[in-house]
């Protein structure tokens, strides 16, 4: 079939950028000399080490949170300053037996890297479905977002008897607003939710929720209630992916609370309600249950793959009868069939499968990637198809 002039024009774009590409790396020897060894650079936050106390020392000195804002996802293989090379290397999640996926019960599941976005695996990831208490992340990244955490706030009657898990707190009883994040954290708390939202208005509250969920782009996610009790509150196992994947790279301090052990303050003792926190590896998160929606979950893990630094992963359940079974078995999948890699394999015409390889392990730019699958099918012998001595070649 004959291209046509957007396909030709399309062809020209790409090889001049693929051309610029290659001279580019090929006169940037020292600059790529100087990135050391990009699969060992060490993320903040990726890796725990004790986390716990240090999350613990962190808290204990929480006494003006105009300190304990927004983070940035700083240190991440995207920020490296390549000089005016428009590449940066990104790594992708393989899977060594594409046919073989986790036991699991969940009714929808979601996997991926909560620092890059990358999808590993995932089963009914956008189907709708009550999330109970895993709303409570929510609640507090608007929190966060909204009210200055430094604000007291005062403990209402109709907050104390709100059904469901409790927060010890008093009626009467004065409360900075981002102390709150500790037992609505820990221990579950729908009182302490109740006082954040009726802080601000529960109204304007839970209109915050749900533009926030918008603004994130979780379009399939409701918020009736600012704790989980409603069946209203709904959402999707990669909405939920999105939300802790945005929590992680925006505000950590969410996960350092959560992965706390648990936390006392002005005769308030929150113990962790969630079993994972015991472990080395988990970085934080929620979990829920309601008689509708079962168990749900969004947990972070520290997860190590052979040759690179240990990565943030985060595991949302949607409906599951034994959350943590589930979630040990997807970190043992995680361990015997998934690796990461700089190398993108891709088909070839006649159907083997090779490297697609650059000096440094340098990928082409996503844009010209996006390109290529959007114009060609992923073909990418296509863009040399008007320039036969590259056409011929195993690209």
């Amino acid at each position: 079939m004959e291209p046509t002039r957007k396909n030709k024009n399309t062809i020209r774009l790409i090889l001049w950028s693929v051309i610029a590409i290659g001279f580019g790396i090929a006169f940037s020897g020292l600059v790529v000399h100087t990135v050391t060894n990009f699969k060992s650079g060490e993320e903040p936050g990726v890796v725990r080490q004790n986390l716990t106390a240090k999350a613990l020392a962190l808290a204990d000195k929480v006494k003006d949170w105009s300190k304990i804002g927004r983070t940035s996802a700083s240190g991440t293989i995207g920020d490296i300053n390549f000089d005016g090379i428009a590449l940066a290397p990104q790594a992708a999640y393989h899977l060594k037996d594409k046919e073989l996926l986790p036991k699991v019960g969940a009714l929808a599941y979601y996997v991926g890297d909560a620092s890059t976005g990358q999808k590993i695996i995932g089963k009914n990831e956008d189907q709708v479905l009550p999330i109970a208490s895993v709303t409570k992340l929510m609640t507090t990244l608007v929190s966060l977002e909204e009210i200055d955490q430094n604000e007291t706030a005062k403990v209402s009657a109709k907050a104390i008897n709100t059904n469901g898990y409790s927060g010890a707190l008093s009626q009467g009883e004065k409360i900075k607003i981002g102390d709150l994040n500790f037992p609505i954290l820990l221990v579950s708390s729908n009182d302490a939710t109740e006082v954040v939202a009726e802080h601000v208005g529960r109204e304007k509250f839970m209109g915050l929720m749900n533009k926030w969920a918008k603004d994130i782009g979780m379009e399939k996610t409701n918020y009736k209630d600012p704790s989980g009790l409603s069946a209203d509150n709904y959402s999707t196992a990669e909405d939920l992916f999105k939300l802790a994947s945005y929590l992680f790279t925006k505000h950590k301090t969410v996960f350092n609370i959560s992965g706390l052990d648990r936390y006392t303050l002005n005769g308030h003792t929150w113990l962790n309600a969630n079993p994972f926190s015991r472990r080395d590896d988990y970085l934080g998160g929620k979990t829920g249950y309601t008689d509708r929606a079962k168990r749900t979950g969004v947990a972070i893990f520290s997860t190590e793959f052979e040759g690179y630094d240990p990565r943030p992963i985060a595991i949302t359940l949607l409906k599951t009868d034994d959350r943590t079974r589930d979630i040990n078995n997807i970190l043992e999948y995680l361990k015997t069939n998934v690796y990461y890699s700089y190398d993108e394999k891709i088909a070839a015409a006649e159907g083997a499968e090779v490297t697609l390889g650059f000096v440094g392990d340098m990928m082409l730019d996503r844009g010209v990637e996006t390109s290529v699958i959007k114009n060609f099918g992923g073909n990418y012998s296509k863009i040399f198809s008007e320039v036969k001595t590259l056409e011929d070649d195993d690209i």
